[in-house]
């Protein structure tokens, strides 16, 4: 009857369809906290890199060139945004890119020349120092990953921080 659809029925299948859409909801949580972990673990791998930690210092030409100057790596890596700043917060090389055109662009969040002491990808309190999770932009959230230019043991003093980034799809 009526009374037992109303009452019985659609509370249970309100119930269900509830607790389909909080495991839905936690699986793209998980999902999301998996991109975060393993853009961080890609940074990791050029912050803690001796190569970088010396470019930071003398601006090698055949680092930049080996490394830098393609837009390959980005684009197949799909990270449009990677940073290296020396200890003072400046930046040494920047490309902020349009995948699809190849284009640099700006976003304010990620400042061409310095970045200030409190911006959200420098200041932490974080024993290792590093930063992760999710920057909101003019262009749409970002995952981000910063992280402290280390040699490769992680060993040996911080020579500034490597920034990466790269949109939610």
């Amino acid at each position: 009857s009526l009374g037992v659809r109303h009452f019985v029925l659609a509370p249970s299948f309100r119930s269900l369809e509830y607790e389909e859409a909080l495991k839905n909801g936690n699986r793209c949580v998980q999902a999301v906290e998996r991109e975060i972990d393993h853009l961080n673990s890609v940074c990791l791998e050029w912050s803690d890199w001796d190569d970088l930690h010396q470019y930071v210092v003398d601006r090698n030409e055949g680092f930049h060139q080996a490394n830098l100057a393609t837009t390959e790596y980005f684009q197949r890596a799909n990270l449009p945004v990677m940073v290296i700043l020396d200890v003072n917060n400046r930046v040494v090389w920047m490309t902020c890119l349009d995948l699809e055109t190849l284009e640099q662009v700006e976003l304010p969040e990620f400042p061409r020349d310095e970045f200030p002491a409190d911006h959200p990808l420098i200041r932490t309190n974080h024993p290792k120092g590093y930063i992760n999770g999710i920057l909101l932009t003019e262009r749409g959230p970002m995952l981000v990953a910063s992280r402290p230019i280390t040699t490769t043991d992680a060993q040996g003093e911080r020579r500034g921080r490597f920034i990466m980034s790269r949109y939610i799809n």
